[in-house]
């Protein structure tokens, strides 16, 4: 979940191992709260990066992991 972002962008999530992809997890507006689920792939240590394009507040659940 994105809050708070700092005008309009994006959240991608990866494996910190990872280039950061061409591809958007979630995209929000200034002052938004904005939720999301998502699967993605962790690193073979199990870490995930997340990049944004403006500042802005993170919620994150992590549900599962194998």
């Amino acid at each position: 979940m994105v809050t708070e972002g700092g005008g309009h962008g994006f959240a991608t999530a990866y494996p910190c191992t990872a280039d950061v992809p061409n591809a958007s997890s979630l995209s929000y507006g200034t002052g938004t709260t904005r939720p999301n689920e998502l699967i993605t792939k962790l690193s073979p240590e199990g870490t995930l990066c997340i990049y944004t394009l403006t500042t802005t507040d993170l919620i994150i659940d992590i549900t599962g992991h194998n």
